[in-house]
C-alpha cells in the first residue's frame, strides 16, 4: 500500500496487487472485477477512483480514498487498554486464491482472549449497522467480500462512518440476482480464503461453495471482536494450523462475549447458525431488534466518539490536485509506503 501526495497537497491511497503469475486473461478479469468498485459509491464502502496496470512492476493498482481515522480493530484495542500489543499479535490472513493454484496459509500468531473490555454495545451496534449497510449493497451486486473483520473496516475522520475496505479476497456470485438468496454461490471453486478465526465453517471445511452467508458469519465474529477489545471469540491457538483444525471440528462454536444483552445474543445466534442456508441475510439482520434499540442517536454518538480522542483527517478529491491516473504518468506525485 502506498500513499500518493500531489503538489496541491491531496493524498490518496494506491494498493498494488502482484499479477506476475497470472495469465493475461486472468489479469483482465481481475481488473474488470476491481472496476466494479470504481463505479460503486456508498458511504460505508471505501471509494475507488481508478484501476490501472503498471507494466514495469506487473501490478494492478487500485487508486482509492485515503482514510486515516484508523480501523475498528484498533479502536476496540484502544478501548480495552491493550492497543500497544496489537502490532506484535496481528492476525495473518490467508492470501487470495490465485488463478493457477490454491490460496496460501500465511504464518504468524493468533490472538488469545485476554481482552477484558472493548467498545460498548451501542457503539458496536452503530458500526455494525454501517457494515451491514455496505454488505447489503455488495451482496445485492453479487459480491462476497470473504474477509470481513475489524481491521478491514476503517473510520472516517470524525468516526461517524465506518467503511469496508480490502476487496482482494472478494469474488462474484454466479449472478447478481442469485446473491439475494441465501443459497447464492461464488463463481470460484471452493477454496479457503480469508482470515482463519473469522471464517465461516463451510469455508474452513470447503463443504460447498462460498456464499453471501459466509460474510454474515464473519460479521458476527467481528461484532464479538469489538465487544471483546479486539480479540475474536475463540480460544488461544499456538499457530494457524491449530486454529484451522479447531474450526473444522463439527462442534466448534464461537464464544458469546460475557455480559451481552439478550438482543445481541440473539443477533449473534443468527449470524452463527452453522447451516449457511438457515443463517440470516444482511436484509434480515438490518431489521434485528438489537440494531433497532441499541443504535445511538447522532448527538450521543458524537459525544461517545469525542471521548475516544482526536482523529486524523480524510482528504477528498474536492481539495484539488487530482486529475485521474493519466495525470500521474510523469511522476507528478510523491510516493511513500504506508
Amino acid at each position: 500500500m502506498y500513499q500518493a501526495v500531489f503538489p496541491g497537497g491531496l493524498a490518496i491511497a494506491i494498493k498494488e496487487v502482484d499479477v506476475k503469475q497470472h495469465s493475461p486473461e486472468a489479469v483482465t478479469k481481475l481488473a474488470a472485477f476491481f472496476e466494479h468498485f470504481v463505479r460503486l459509491q456508498h458511504p460505508n464502502i471505501i471509494e475507488h477512483y481508478a484501476v490501472t496496470y503498471d507494466a514495469g512492476s506487473s501490478c494492478l493498482q487500485q487508486w482509492m480514498e485515503l482514510v486515516k481515522g484508523g480501523s475498528l480493530h484498533r479502536l476496540a484495542r484502544k478501548a480495552s487498554g491493550i492497543e500497544s500489543q496489537a502490532a506484535s499479535r496481528a492476525a495473518t490472513p490467508i492470501s487470495r486464491k490465485s488463478t493457477d493454484g490454491d490460496g496460501d496459509i500465511g504464518g504468524g500468531g493468533l490472538w488469545s482472549n485476554d481482552a477484558t473490555a472493548g467498545l460498548s454495545e451501542p457503539v458496536v451496534a452503530e458500526y455494525t449497522l454501517h457494515i451491514l449497510s455496505g454488505l447489503a449493497v455488495l451482496h445485492n451486486l453479487g459480491i462476497v467480500h470473504r474477509d470481513i473483520k475489524g481491521s478491514n473496516v476503517l473510520l472516517s475522520d470524525d468516526r461517524r462512518q465506518a467503511r469496508i475496505i480490502d476487496f482482494d479476497s472478494a469474488t462474484l456470485c454466479a449472478t447478481a440476482a442469485s446473491a439475494k438468496e441465501k443459497s447464492s454461490t461464488s463463481s470460484d471453486p471452493p477454496s479457503v480464503v480469508g482470515t482463519p478465526l473469522w471464517m465461516a465453517p463451510e469455508i474452513v471445511t470447503m463443504k460447498g461453495a462460498c456464499t453471501t452467508a459466509a460474510d454474515v458469519w464473519s460479521l458476527g465474529i467481528t461484532v464479538a471482536e469489538l465487544i471483546d477489545g479486539g480479540s475474536p471469540p475463540w480460544p488461544a491457538f499456538e499457530n494457524t494450523w491449530s486454529a484451522m483444525l479447531h474450526l473444522a471440528s463439527t462442534n466448534a462454536r464461537p464464544r458469546v462475549p460475557v455480559g451481552v444483552s439478550t438482543e445481541l445474543y440473539s443477533f449473534l445466534a443468527q449470524c452463527w447458525d452453522p447451516d449457511p442456508v438457515r443463517r440470516a441475510t444482511t436484509a434480515e439482520l438490518l431489521e434485528h431488534p438489537w440494531l433497532q434499540c441499541r443504535c445511538l442517536s447522532p448527538s450521543l454518538f458524537n459525544r461517545s466518539m469525542r471521548s475516544e480522542g482526536q482523529c486524523s483527517e480524510v482528504q477528498s478529491l474536492a481539495s484539488g490536485g487530482w486529475e485521474g491516473p493519466s495525470s500521474v504518468g510523469n511522476g507528478s506525485f510523491a510516493r511513500r509506503e504506508v
